[in-house]
């Protein structure tokens, strides 16, 4: 019956430590998963891993898709240097979000083990005071990632809609009528103002932009998340110092268990 009692003890322990490792990593994880850079599991099945590639395909075509047209029209069509410099800034903020994206996926492998370092972490809490430090700065990670996920979507998307769509029909000095649109681009081959390719161009960059935001934004909160991981274990050390001066009657084995217990922990957060 104890024995029973301790099993189902343990499982609601276990339980509740994978509901706070969740809640901790859940905004970062929703992001990024949605543009496929969020690790993969080791019992994915083959269908899932190649949903993920091609999702991965996608996005880089996105990426694509704004920055070749964006560099024809700097090089081939566009003569005024004032104007190519200001175009410039669309495609270096997609091309830094290019390069964020492939670093994520490269480093997928690292990001992991350091997944799996947390999720160990948070296994090995055993008392509700070191789980209560943990949880503080599990939320304040949470927050940043829910403020940096915030900013970068209501502003970035907002340039990609709002702006474009509030200038309306422009007259070009040709006498022409252009529609804006949030990265200005030239292509070659068919014009990028008739209909339905305008609509389609916009809702293109739309995404694109929806991915360039989310990169930033994931890698922000993925950042924030192992930072306060840290924070909290850096805490939880702190905690078992105060312990160990703090001990009434200190006897040799208690202070040794403590102290071996002090420099395992002390290592873990070194590497």
């Amino acid at each position: 019956m104890d024995q029973s009692v301790k099993r189902s003890a343990k499982t609601i322990w276990t339980d509740r430590q994978e509901n706070d490792l969740n809640y901790a990593v859940q905004v970062s994880r929703v992001i990024l998963r949605m543009i496929g850079v969020w690790p993969i599991s080791k019992i994915a099945s083959n269908a899932e891993r190649i949903a993920i590639r091609l999702l991965n395909v996608s996005c880089y075509l996105l990426f694509a898709f704004i920055l070749v047209p964006g560099l024809l029209l700097i090089f081939l069509k566009e003569r005024d240097l004032k104007r190519r410099v200001r175009l410039l800034g669309p495609l270096l903020n997609c091309l830094i979000g290019c390069v964020k994206y492939s670093l994520l996926v490269c480093n997928e492998k690292k990001i992991q083990a350091c997944l799996e370092q947390v999720r160990q972490d948070w296994q090995h809490i055993d008392n509700w005071d070191d789980r209560k430090v943990m949880l503080s700065k599990a939320k304040m990670g949470r927050k940043l990632a829910l403020f940096s996920a915030a900013f970068m979507f209501i502003g970035g998307l907002s340039y990609r809609t709002i702006v474009p769509l509030s200038k309306g029909r422009m007259l070009t000095p040709m006498n022409s009528t252009v529609r804006a649109l949030a990265c200005p681009s030239y292509f070659v081959k068919f014009d990028e103002q008739a209909s339905p390719t305008y609509e389609i161009v916009f809702t293109l960059q739309f995404f694109a932009g929806l991915i360039t935001y989310s990169v930033t934004s994931g890698a922000a909160g993925l950042a924030a998340f192992l930072i306060m991981h840290v924070c909290g274990q850096l805490a939880i050390l702190i905690g078992k110092f105060q312990r160990l001066n703090n001990m009434p009657q200190p006897e040799d084995r208690a202070v040794a268990t403590l102290l071996a217990d002090i420099v395992e922990h002390q290592i873990k957060i070194r590497r």
